[in-house]
């Protein structure tokens, strides 16, 4: 089956760090996660570890 993984790491305007990731298989809405961190050295971890 072909998959899809897709992160991305983007301040905000808060001084904060929004983590967005997106993961599925082609064809499909797929699961979709977001995570507001302080570094980001953190939302790289955070979004690792799913």
């Amino acid at each position: 089956m072909a998959r899809f993984y897709r992160i991305e790491v983007l301040p905000d305007l808060f001084g904060q760090v929004i983590a967005e990731g997106r993961r599925g298989r082609f064809g499909g809405r797929g699961q979709y996660r977001v995570a507001s961190c302080l570094s980001i050295c953190s939302a790289e971890a955070d979004m690792m570890r799913t």
